[in-house]
């Protein structure tokens, strides 16, 4: 379960305060509620541009058998009602009906993502 962004929704309402501040957006699509303001790639030339926010749960690598995609599968099934879908909607955020599998994939190639950025940028841990 990823619920994708909290930072679309601060964006959201600083936007609506400043107007054209919008810096992110969901993945290569406009936002949702400011469908006028251009995506990242449009409006600064990033081809491929891709920082989300997400949150997930996670739990212990060894759970008993099927506990993950039943705790998996319960959450889908409340994330998907339209008055929750619509609450998410209403703060900026957009749920993704993902599997377990799904998302352990998700976290592995966001993780080897932003270790190659930060190798590539040369920062060090002080």
């Amino acid at each position: 379960m990823t619920v994708l962004a909290m930072l679309v929704a601060l964006e959201f309402q600083l936007t609506k305060a400043y107007s054209q501040v919008n810096l992110l957006e969901y993945p290569g699509k406009p936002v949702h509620l400011l469908p006028e303001v251009p995506t990242v790639e449009e409006a600064a030339g990033l081809p491929g541009y891709e920082a989300l926010a997400w949150y997930g749960l996670l739990g212990p690598q060894v759970m008993p058998s099927g506990a993950a995609e039943k705790l998996n599968s319960a959450i889908q099934r409340k994330l998907l009602q339209p008055d929750v879908k619509l609450k998410l909607l209403d703060q900026g955020c957009e749920a993704a009906n993902t599997t377990t599998a799904d998302f352990r994939k998700f976290l592995i190639a966001d993780m080897e993502k932003w270790v190659k950025f930060v190798k590539s940028s040369g920062a060090t841990a002080h």
